[in-house]
């Protein structure tokens, strides 16, 4: 008599579970693609301009250099001020990613001040 506990069993998936892994990894994958492309389009802010000059992994020019292509691309968060750019000078920022911070415009500045409505007078009541 034989144990139907030693027979061999053919475990073959279900072809809905096949079906579900595949759909779930398309959606993944988008979802992955959509979150790089939202990383890709965000402004940089001053932190970030920083941490890149201070990076070690390239020369200060090609630190410079593609500092300046991500600005011009991406744009800043913040305006320049002659203490930002001291402190960018001090970092290792040349002219010319100078000149490119300050010809970019914060867009959400920009966005925002667009939208907020001058305040409305109003009258204020009598005391009782």
């Amino acid at each position: 008599m034989k144990s139907i506990l030693l027979s061999p069993i053919n475990l073959l998936p279900p072809r809905f579970l096949s079906y579900f892994s595949l759909t779930s990894l398309i959606f993944s994958l988008l979802f992955l693609c959509q979150v790089g492309q939202a990383q890709q389009s965000a402004q940089l802010s001053l932190a970030d301009i920083l941490i890149g000059l201070r990076s070690k992994k390239v020369t200060i020019a090609e630190r410079n250099k593609l500092l300046s292509d991500a600005v011009k691309v991406r744009g800043v968060t913040f305006t320049s001020s002659p203490e930002i750019e001291a402190e960018l000078q001090s970092t290792g920022a040349n002219s010319e990613l100078i000149e490119t911070i300050k010809r970019s415009v914060p867009k959400k500045s920009v966005a925002v001040a667009s939208k907020i409505a001058p305040p409305t007078p109003s009258a204020t009541p009598e005391p009782p």
